[in-house]
Parts: structure tokens; sequence; C-alpha cells
């Protein structure tokens, strides 16, 4: 008798659903929030505004791009709304087929591999970035595919 025998598969099922999703969410908000320290900032920080007045708990802007991993990329409005975009471009025409493979393997196995997938993809994403942001936007879109 195995160790996961004795949990009714609907739990399991339940379960993987639900890291999946949640795999699946992370990895298509994440980006967004990472893109901020990929590239070169372009708004200056207002240290006063008209309603609140002088702000002199903010500090001054550095003059070096904040860096996380290697060189700060220089992409502009389109290019980095063009990446965040290939995530849906890989992700809405496959739901069919998504769909139909799951029928075919069987959710679980599909979920499982979707999961693994969209981990791999969003993990390599910083890297490929440094190459060109083409590779970025393909990996992007595999995020998206994965998903």
């Amino acid at each position: 008798m195995g160790l996961f025998d004795s949990i009714p598969a609907r739990y399991v099922l339940a379960t993987m659903i639900f890291f999946g999703t949640w795999c699946s969410y992370m990895t298509r908000v994440n980006l967004s929030i990472a893109i901020i320290g990929m590239v070169e900032p372009k708004v200056p920080l207002i240290k006063s505004d008209p309603i609140c007045g002088e702000n002199e708990t903010m500090p001054e802007r550095s003059k070096e791009p904040f860096k996380i991993l290697g060189e700060v990329k220089s992409w502009d409005q389109t290019e980095q709304a063009d990446l965040l975009a290939f995530y849906a471009y890989g992700y809405f025409p496959f739901l069919i087929p998504g769909k139909m493979l799951a029928e075919r393997f069987g959710s679980k196995r599909v979920v499982f591999w979707s999961s693994i997938l969209t981990t791999i993809a969003t993990v390599v994403l910083p890297f490929v970035s440094l190459v060109s942001s083409g590779l970025a936007d393909s990996t992007r879109f595999l995020v998206g595919l994965f998903a």
C-alpha cells in the first residue's frame, strides 16, 4: 500500500489544480513587477507635488541604474509592452489544445507538466533577456503556452 493510496484522487487533483493555478498566476504577474528592475528608469523622481507640498522623506534617485542581474535594458515602452503581451499570445490560442491534451493524457499529467514547464521557462527568462529582447519575447510566449 502506497503512501498516497489512502487519499482520494479528487483531493489530489484539487491540490494539483490549486498549485497549477497558483503557479500560472505567479508567472503571469511576476514580470510586471520584475520589469521595473530590468529596465532603465525613464520617469524622474518627484520631490514635491501641488497638493501635498515638499516630500523630504523621498530619497534622491541614484545616477547608477538599479541592477539585479547584469546589464539593465534600455527598452522603450513598446518593447516592454510587447514582452508583457507575449504571455497572452501564447496563452489564449493554446486553451483548446490544452483541453484536448487533458482528455487524451489525463488532467493530472497535463497540470503537472504544465506547471513544471512554465516554471522552467520563467526561471530562464531573465537570463535570455540578457541575450536579446526577441529571445525574451519567445520565452515569454512559451510561458503563456505552457500555462
